[in-house]
């Protein structure tokens, strides 16, 4: 027998499977039938899309209205905008879209795209400032007595000024606003589902993005309608949603070298008097603000309307670095007095030293190193190192016997020895003695303004 030629074999498998694909098609024959009659009625060439559904030109149409927020993607805080996913439900009152149910074999509902009726067209106020995006292929659902509800889900970027004064503990409220502002108030008047005329959604529903720096801060979203001149009177749907920043990678990168840079700057006065680390370690904490302060413009940016109060923190400590670094030099010129033979005035002896100085208060020790009463001791000593030229002293150091009108000349000579050498170093140590005094007075200064800067600022 010959082969059936390949085209009549298709042709006769498509029957096959067309007649065995349809065991009720007079069921589906009627079906499809009302629906597409009814299709056909309603949006015939009389409705009009463009047109409320109104029957008078005065009548108000209105809308109820439902949103929720389901995912919060971020913010982008170079732009300023709330990126969002919002599910947007209206419903209004269409009388045009009506019919009885008997004549369509008890159709109730039918389901038409969102394109062929009339829509409330609730967008985004100041669409210059942000995007509202629809998700393609919408539907609206028509009741049989008018009733048509149109369910949206929409991407949106809106508009959200950022204060970040209190970076990195800042928040931010941000706010969704939608209207239909090519309808007056009288037109169209918008009313939440929730007969309060306030709407909460809860925060355990919502989808934050998980590498997100930001949270949801407070516990519901609240909604209201507010009503905006602009130049006639129309309606706004406003949504707020309170942001807060993840601060713990923020608190370990800058917040916490910039206190550990602050405490260091009292730490200076710690230091030795007359020693030049004071200095090195003040420039050493210089560098590395100015370092941190880099970074931390490259975090936030440049365009910004508010200065951070950590911004001003590091500031303030390079202003007291400087001054650290300042008063170390005075500080030091002052431990080095000594050798230059100037002996320190007696009002300023008086001051730092006196018994009811500046050491008394800052209980220091009170015992100056190369006191002015030196015992005879010493003196003693000294003698021994004498040289030998003088005769008169020579004679005394042997025990030889030395008129009385002698004496009194040796024992000048020995004590004006004496003198010459001891009082350069009594200078010296009295100007070690005030460096001290100052050092730790400014120690505690410095002190005292980190802690109140860092609690003024970072609290």
């Amino acid at each position: 027998m010959e082969a059936l030629p390949p085209f009549l074999l298709f042709l006769i498998s498509c029957f096959v499977s067309f007649c065995a694909g349809h065991p009720h098609s007079d069921d589906v024959k009627i079906h499809v039938d009302n629906e597409s009659h009814l299709y056909l009625h309603l949006l015939d060439d009389y409705y009009i899309k463009d047109l409320r559904p109104a029957s008078a030109s005065n009548d108000t149409v209105l809308v109820t209205v439902d949103i929720t927020i389901t995912a919060i993607h971020g913010l982008d805080e170079v732009n300023e905008e709330l990126q969002s996913s919002v599910a947007l439900y209206t419903s209004w009152q269409d009388p045009r879209l009506t019919w009885n149910t008997t004549d369509y074999v008890g159709l109730h509902i039918i389901t038409v795209p969102a394109s062929k009726v009339w829509k409330p067209e609730l967008k985004l106020i100041h669409t210059q400032y942000g995007s509202y995006k629809h998700f393609d292929n919408e539907l609206v659902t028509l009741h049989h007595d008018g009733t048509v509800t149109w369910s949206t889900h929409a991407n949106i970027r809106s508009y959200c000024p950022l204060n970040i004064a209190a970076f990195p503990f800042d928040a931010h409220v941000c706010h969704l606003e939608l209207a239909s502002n090519i309808y007056s108030l009288q037109q169209v008047h918008l009313k939440f589902q929730n007969p309060t005329g306030e709407v909460t959604f809860q925060t355990d529903t919502v989808q934050i993005n998980r590498n997100s720096q930001w949270l949801v801060s407070s516990k519901t979203f609240q909604g209201e309608i507010l009503t905006v001149m602009h130049p006639e009177s129309f309606e706004v749907v406003a949504v707020s949603v309170e942001l807060a920043r993840r601060s713990t990678f923020y608190q370990c990168v800058i917040l916490g070298p910039a206190v550990v840079m602050s405490l260091l700057v009292p730490v200076v006065f710690l230091l030795p008097s007359d020693s030049s680390g004071k200095i090195t370690l003040g420039g050493l904490i210089m560098v590395t603000m100015c370092l941190s302060m880099k970074m931390l413009v490259d975090i936030i940016g440049v365009n910004r309307a508010t200065l951070p109060n950590i911004a001003i923190y590091y500031a303030v400590t390079m202003v007291l670095t400087s001054l650290s670094i300042t008063m170390s030099a005075i500080v030091t010129s002052i431990a080095r007095q000594g050798p230059c033979r100037r002996p320190v005035p007696a009002w300023f002896s008086t001051i730092f030293l006196g018994r009811c100085g500046l050491r008394r208060w800052l209980c220091m020790d009170m015992i100056l190193p190369g006191d002015r009463f030196t015992s005879f001791s010493a003196m003693k000593q000294t003698e021994n190192e004498f040289t030998e030229t003088d005769s008169d002293v020579t004679a005394l150091k042997e025990g030889q016997e030395l008129d009385s009108k002698d004496l009194p000349k040796s024992v000048r000579v020995l004590v004006g020895k004496y003198q010459s050498e001891t009082e350069p170093r009594h200078y010296g140590s009295e100007w070690t003695e005030i460096a001290r005094v100052v050092d730790r007075l400014l120690f505690i200064l410095f002190l005292a303004l980190f802690v109140l800067t860092s609690l003024a600022l970072l609290t």
